[in-house]
């Protein structure tokens, strides 16, 4: 009795135990278990009616365990003692690893030979301990590792399959994928994987239910699946379909502007490390990161070389596609053509309509220029109001030219500006490449074309040939040699006198540029007056000529009836408000001259381009108290609101009137009504090119007060103009001998003194 109260104590006591103790019987070799523990069935989940009498391989071995067991069980009744770790099973099919040890009953314990007991504990907590910590390890110097690589210039791709690999690597996964949002979409594109052919990297992502992005979101920028055959209405992602049963993905970026996913997936159910969210976290990070640097570092690569307007390339992407496509003409010998676009009076809607407009102009032009080149063809926008187009493998001039008239047809479709709707036109300028072209010389040669084509009337377009090179050739001498002549002061003032149409007085005179070239004689005003304009030299030379004009003609203040002298200025110096008014002061103080003994004349045609900057330029000449004069009034784009709203003291009508004013009866009615309205906003009107007796005849009998041209003088130096005012009556005395008779429907008006 005491020795059957020990055993039952001894069995309790042991089914107390965790460990699994197991006796199995091994003298015909099958290992039939003879006793299995309390402990053993918590482990294997087998009772002890149900695992008594069987073999113990078939309850608890895996599909490869059975010859380690069979080695093991040899070496055990041999008399050895095995310890070991075994890969294990129990009664549900969960694997798992155990410490056993195995070892044989003693022949003396009086049970009889071949028995073998085993101990087995479940080490898989510990195995996840461990796992997790390398892991840990692992995923550190993986992160580590690639934010180094996230460091470098151009490595982007490498850094995302260098992200996947180690995700795979240390989640230990049969499949990893980052995949990345489309931007402005919910598609996603295959940035790089692992688990499948390289040949998927870049493909699109289509989703028959739920995306897994969309997945992510829901999870709070994580999401889990344990077995994907237990979600009632998901499937896995197409990518990873293959058997998968169990995934993790994780959102790069942030919820409120997701950047792609971070997919990880396994063949078994369950199998998400459970310890795998901050190794994620911090790898979602490093790529997130590595987007945004990769898309703002292309936002601004994007911007040098695009314009910010209408999203075109600019002036140094352009340049380089020409670049390349001269280098292209090496194999194939078609030329290119580059063709240079200037919108023609784009300064009325920029001015009249406000700069907004211009903008939604350019914008809609865009498209229009666009779709009348081919899809091959490059269309640039070099700045303001001037666009450019390279055509490759041109086959003749013919083409070309073509070309250019279907993008001037482009333009003819009226244009919708907010309530209104504009027509527009261009000057289209074409060069077409030559052997030894280069991008720079091609633009230029088109640039040059279309200033023909704007000279020539506006609204066509010009080829550039080799009388237009010699033409830019010229130009480049001129501005070489004038910048010389500005240097040493070489240009001078001729003056040609202002004759009152009352009595034949000298009441004037306009001060006009002379330049004789020490080689090439006189150069024509009009040739390197414009050279000045283009190359920005006007400034200098236009505050040369005031400051010169205000030396020599301080001494005339004390001419009797001698009331001044005038000076042109130039568009570009009006840009800057400041600028003519500036010169003017500093010219005032240096020489003692009255501000109102100088007028500056304006053309009318800068108050087209320039209103605004003109009317500032004007109100700052103006509070110094010199004169204002509108030149060339009566062609163009002629305005009485310049009369009306600006401070003129006088108005040159364009000498293309009086040219005719005599022979063509409209021609003198217009010169009439300038005169009559002239007088009536209390101006003085002042005709320029009168070169006949007749001319200034029918001037006078309108009423004119003042004219200037050949037929009383020509523009003389300094010296000779002093003569004139000194000397005896001039030659034109005649003419004043009689009253003059004012022509039908004239009117006299009272009389304004005399000023220039």
């Amino acid at each position: 009795m005491r020795a059957s109260e020990q055993i039952a104590l001894q069995a309790q006591l042991l089914d107390e135990v965790d460990a699994a103790v197991i006796l199995v019987g091994q003298s015909g070799g099958e290992g039939i278990v003879r006793y299995w523990s309390a402990g053993a069935q918590r482990l294997y989940g087998y009772t002890s009616e149900e695992a008594v009498g069987r073999q113990l391989v078939d309850l608890v071995m895996t599909e490869n365990g059975g010859a380690v067991a069979a080695a093991h069980t040899a070496g055990v009744l041999a008399g050895e003692t095995i310890e070991d770790e075994a890969e294990v099973r129990d009664k549900h099919g969960r694997v798992f690893p155990v410490d056993v040890r195995i070892r044989p009953v003693p022949s003396a314990v009086g049970l009889g030979p071949g028995l073998v007991v085993a101990v087995s504990v479940d080490v898989s907590a510990r195995r996840e301990a461990e796992a997790a910590a390398a892991r840990h390890t692992e995923g550190q110097q993986e992160i580590v590792s690639l934010g180094r690589l996230a460091l470098r210039d151009g490595c982007t791709q490498a850094l995302f399959e260098a992200a996947v690999n180690a995700a795979s690597r240390v989640l230990s996964s049969d499949c990893a994928v980052l995949l990345e949002r489309a931007p402005d979409t919910k598609a996603m594109t295959v940035a790089a994987g692992v688990g499948w052919g390289p040949e998927r990297a870049g493909e699109r992502i289509a989703h028959k239910g739920p995306s897994v992005l969309e997945k992510v979101l829901r999870g709070d920028g994580m999401s889990i699946i344990d077995d994907w055959e237990a979600q009632a209405r998901c499937t896995p992602p197409p990518l990873a379909a293959r058997g998968i049963r169990s995934s993790v993905a994780v959102l790069v970026g942030d919820q409120s502007a997701p950047l792609g996913v971070l997919a990880i997936h396994y063949t078994r159910p369950g199998a998400v490390p459970t310890d795998c969210a901050p190794f994620l976290d911090a790898l979602a990070n490093v790529l997130a990161d590595a987007m945004h640097s990769r898309d703002v570092q292309g936002r601004m690569r994007h911007l040098a070389l695009h314009d910010e307007l209408t999203d075109l390339p600019n002036r140094t992407l352009f340049l380089d596609r020409v670049g390349h496509a001269l280098l292209r003409t090496d194999r194939d010998p078609r030329p290119s053509a580059v063709f240079v676009v200037d919108l023609d009076h784009f300064k009325l809607v920029n001015d009249g309509l406000g700069h907004e407009a211009g903008d939604e102009l350019l914008r809609k032009v865009a498209p229009r220029l666009s779709g009348a080149i081919r899809k091959q063809d490059t269309l640039a926008r070099l700045g303001g109001d001037e666009f450019a187009v390279l055509c490759e493998q041109i086959p003749s001039e013919a083409a070309a030219t073509r070309i250019a008239s279907k993008m001037a047809s482009a333009l003819e479709e009226p244009i919708g500006l907010g309530a209104d709707e504009h027509v527009i036109s261009a000057s289209i300028g074409i060069a077409i490449s030559s052997p030894g072209s280069c991008a720079a010389d091609l633009l230029r040669d088109a640039d040059s074309a279309m200033f023909q084509a704007k000279q020539a009337g506006r609204g066509g377009f010009e080829v550039f040939d080799r009388e237009m090179h010699e033409r830019v050739l010229g130009r480049v001498r001129t501005e070489s040699a004038l910048r010389t002549a500005l240097a040493g002061e070489e240009i001078h003032l001729h003056y040609q006198p202002l004759i009152s149409l009352q009595d034949g007085a000298i009441v004037g005179a306009e001060a006009l540029a002379r330049w004789r070239h020490a080689e090439w004689g006189p150069v024509s005003p009009a040739e390197f007056i414009a050279v000045a304009e283009e190359s920005g030299l006007i400034h200098s030379l236009g505050a040369q000529m005031l400051r010169r004009a205000g030396r020599e003609c301080v001494g005339w203040q004390a001419h009797p009836g001698f009331a001044g002298v005038a000076v042109n200025v130039s568009t570009r110096q009006l840009l800057n408000p400041d600028e003519v008014a500036r010169t003017v002061r500093e010219m005032i103080a240096a020489e003692g001259l009255q501000p109102d003994f100088l007028t500056i004349e304006i053309t009318e045609s800068v108050l087209i381009e320039q209103l605004e900057a003109a009317r500032n330029a004007l109100e700052a000449l103006g509070e110094i108290g010199v004169r204002l004069s509108l030149d060339d009034f009566g062609t163009g784009y002629s305005s009485l609101s310049y009369l009306a709203n600006l401070n003129f003291h006088s108005v040159k009508i364009d000498r293309m009137l009086i040219e005719k004013i005599v022979t063509s009866p409209k021609a003198e009615a217009l010169a009439a009504a300038i005169i009559r309205m002239g007088h009536a906003l209390g101006q003085q009107v002042i005709a320029e090119g009168v070169e006949t007796l007749e001319q200034a005849t029918r001037l006078r009998e309108l009423d004119c007060d003042i004219a200037q041209g050949f037929y009383f003088a020509m523009p003389v130096v300094p010296e000779a103009f002093a003569a004139l005012l000194g000397g005896g009556p001039p030659s034109w005395a005649h003419l004043f001998a009689e009253p003059a008779q004012p022509v039908r429907g004239a009117s006299r008006s009272r009389r304004i003194p005399s000023s220039v």
